[in-house]
This record gives C-alpha cells, sequence and structure tokens, in this order.
C-alpha cells in the first residue's frame, strides 16, 4: 500500500490541486457491483466521463479549449461494517491540464464545485448509470432468491434496510447528494502543494477493509468488529458469530487479477501525456 501511494504521488500525480470523488450505488445494485465486474467498469467510465466532461465545459466557460483532465480510482468492496459495498473513490485534478506551445502540459485551477454543482452532476449521473444498469441486468432492481439471499446474508442486520430514494435527497454534508440511490461526494481536497496530504488521500483509497486493531474476540466466542465512528443510531460495534464473520471477509475477497485501481484521463495515456505533464 504505501509502494503504491508512494509511486502515485512521486510518479504519476503531478503537483497540483487535487480532489476525491467518492460514487456509491443504490443497495440493490451492490450485490451484482461485486460479481459483475464488466458492470463496474462501464459504471464508473461514464461517471468519470461525466465529470470530466463537466470541468471542460467550466474550463470553456474561463476561456480554456483543450484542457484535459484524468483520474485515478481505488475501487473499495468494504463498508464500515465489513459490508458488501463496492464503490469507488476517484482522485482528479481540481481543474486542467493544458499545453502551453512547447509539447508539456500546465495546470490550470477551476473554481471548486458548489452544493448545486454537485446536485446537478448526480442527478446526471443516477441517470445515465441507470440506463446503463437497466441495459446489463433488466431486473437489478429486483434480484432473484439467491442473490438476495447471499446479500443480505453478507450485510446482515447490522446495516440498515435497503431501500431506494425516488428523487433527490438533502444532506447535512457539503458537496454531497443521492439521487435514486446513487451518492457522490465531493468534499475532500488537497492543496497542490500539500504533496504528504496527497499521499494519505491515496493511502486512505489503498486501505485494507477492516482494522486489526478494532477487532475482539468477546467472552461467548464472538467476533466483535468497533465502528471507526459511532453510527447516528447509537451504535459502535459489529457482534456476530465467527461463522457470519467469515462469510463477510469472503464477500470482501475480489475475483483473481482485478485491478482494484484504475487509472483514465491523462493518467491512462502514459506513453503520451508522461513526458508532458507538470
Amino acid at each position: 500500500m504505501a509502494d503504491t501511494a508512494a509511486y502515485l504521488v512521486d510518479q504519476l500525480l503531478p503537483e497540483a490541486g487535487y480532489r476525491q470523488w467518492v460514487l456509491t450505488f443504490p443497495w440493490a445494485l451492490r450485490y451484482h457491483l461485486a460479481v459483475d465486474r464488466p458492470l463496474f467498469t462501464a459504471l464508473l467510465r461514464t461517471f468519470l466521463r461525466t465529470l470530466f466532461a463537466w470541468q471542460r465545459r467550466r474550463g470553456r466557460a474561463v476561456g480554456i479549449s483543450d484542457g484535459q483532465s484524468g483520474a485515478v480510482t481505488f475501487i473499495q468492496r468494504f463498508g464500515s461494517a465489513l459490508n458488501l459495498n463496492t464503490h469507488g473513490h476517484s482522485i482528479l485534478p481540481d481543474g486542467l491540464f493544458v499545453p502551453n506551445g512547447s509539447d508539456s502540459l500546465l495546470f490550470a485551477q477551476l473554481p471548486a464545485p458548489t452544493d448545486d454543482d454537485v446536485a446537478l452532476l448526480t442527478h446526471k449521473v443516477a441517470r445515465r448509470l441507470t440506463a446503463i444498469a437497466h441495459r446489463h441486468l433488466p431486473q437489478w432492481e429486483q434480484p432473484c432468491d439467491d442473490e438476495q439471499a447471499a446479500l443480505q446474508y453478507t450485510l446482515q442486520v447490522a446495516l440498515q434496510t435497503p431501500h431506494r430514494t425516488s428523487a433527490w435527497t438533502p444532506v447535512d454534508k457539503p458537496l454531497c447528494a443521492t439521487v435514486d440511490g446513487f451518492s457522490v461526494h465531493a468534499a475532500r481536497t488537497v492543496a497542490s502543494d500539500d504533496r504528504a496530504g496527497l499521499e494519505r488521500l491515496c493511502r486512505y483509497g489503498l486501505r485494507a477493509p477492516l482494522s486489526l486493531e478494532r477487532l475482539s474476540i468477546l467472552g461467548d466466542g464472538r467476533i466483535q468488529y468497533r465502528f471507526a465512528r459511532r453510527w447516528s443510531n447509537g451504535q459502535s460495534a459489529l457482534v456476530v458469530d465467527p461463522l457470519d464473520f467469515l462469510a463477510r471477509l469472503a464477500a470482501l475477497i475480489p475475483a483473481p487479477y482485478t485491478n482494484l485501481v484504475r487509472y483514465h484521463g491523462v493518467f491512462a495515456n502514459r506513453s503520451r501525456y508522461r513526458s508532458q505533464l507538470p
């Protein structure tokens, strides 16, 4: 993890301001995303294309006609309760890389997004990703009994009951919105001169699904996993039987040869752009 984070900061991500965009998915879709890699790839690609297009439009509004963006995405399969929750943490420059006429790119900072920007983007993302999910899985909102049983067995009673939101849900967090179960959060940023902070952000995306320091065995043999933060309902830990604990861990293991770090835009075309980046 440390080696990968250090490589990203030292060798790939040039000095620029960065923002983390977190995309999470509706409950009914999460099981499919955990087992269907092509579907997750298609949804992630569409999400990032939507963000890139939005950045380019903002660039054109301030006179940048040919700016380029990029993203490094860390795929996480877990939630805070060792539950199956495949989602993405994408790190994007908070601006565009612009050709300067000498076979190199300069970074041009863009204005920070507003709450309204994130809400509108989430509406667009939810509409596009829902269309892809319906084409790929016509019955994804009504999983078959076996899939539903597997999902419920993995999540267990510690999680909230799966539900579907039919419209934009206001939230108390800044730069965060939820539409039809799709959630976008974009509040965490790193300044251009904070390379240590950028490495910490990469390590956060690369972190393990559980912390051994918060794991313990109770006197009756059950497994307790303490949450990093107390939930809004007052719950502070997950307590399960050993077999349930193993079932949760098994669900978090990705399939062989699964890439949990994805590169898009200028960071994917490293052979073309690496020598040009600042």
